[in-house]
């Protein structure tokens, strides 16, 4: 394993840990700097809300396209039209309520993966045998659920803070029932891909791709089944 796949097994493990276990031992950012991922944390850090709703919906959203894709390519949804159908319907989501509303497909779709002690060799066999075009799914799937991954440990530092930042500003009483509910969504991907943490590097060997250099910044491609 080399030092790159060792740093991104160290993070996905990190999403397992709860938030008042990092808030005790200095934060998700100081972890993060630790493990060569970037940034750092200050206490009491402002967070732009409208900004944090923002990003929650686009990494939940990717996360979520990742894992129907995988999910797919590895016979667990056999039904391609209804595999794109869902795709689709996850990226014309525009907030956070309408990803709330299918969260309980979302989990399922992220533990049925998760949970799969054989997954890098699974999607290993599956690239393998596949065509170009299915090797090139896959390797996108996999490449942007490690862009999900490094973005979730942002999210779920910044999560907290957000909530909290209700209580000083009466003008986002309004937004506190889509915080709590970007907070809970963050905190169900920490849990799922928590089950990935030790299969990350198999599986972006698996699909011949590297850690992307900058997932923080990185934005996924578009994934056709």
């Amino acid at each position: 394993m080399n030092k790159m796949s060792i740093k991104w097994a160290g993070a996905l493990l990190l999403c397992a840990v709860p938030m008042a276990v990092h808030a005790q031992f200095g934060g998700i950012g100081k972890l993060k700097s630790g493990l060569g991922l970037g940034g750092s944390e200050s206490s009491g850090e402002s967070v732009d809300t409208e900004a944090f709703l923002g990003n929650a919906v686009r990494s939940t959203k990717n996360v979520m396209i990742s894992a129907v894709a995988l999910n797919y390519a590895l016979g667990l949804k056999q039904d391609k039209a209804g595999a794109q159908a869902e795709i689709a319907s996850i990226s014309g989501m525009q907030d956070i309520k309408e990803i709330g509303a299918t969260k309980t497909t979302f989990a399922s779709n992220l533990s049925a993966i998760a949970d799969n002690e054989h997954l890098a060799d699974d999607v290993r066999a599956r690239y393998e045998k596949g065509s170009a075009a299915e090797k090139k799914m896959l390797s996108l799937a996999v490449g942007n659920l490690a862009i999900g991954v490094a973005r979730n440990l942002v999210l779920a530092k910044q999560a907290p803070e957000a909530v909290k930042s209700v209580g000083s500003n009466p003008m986002l009483v309004k937004r506190v029932g889509q915080l709590k509910l970007a907070g809970e969504l963050v905190g169900m991907q920490a849990k799922g891909l928590s089950g990935i943490a030790t299969k990350l590097p198999a599986l972006l060997s698996a699909v011949k791709i590297n850690a992307p250099a900058a997932p923080e910044t990185t934005e996924p491609q578009a994934i056709v089944l």
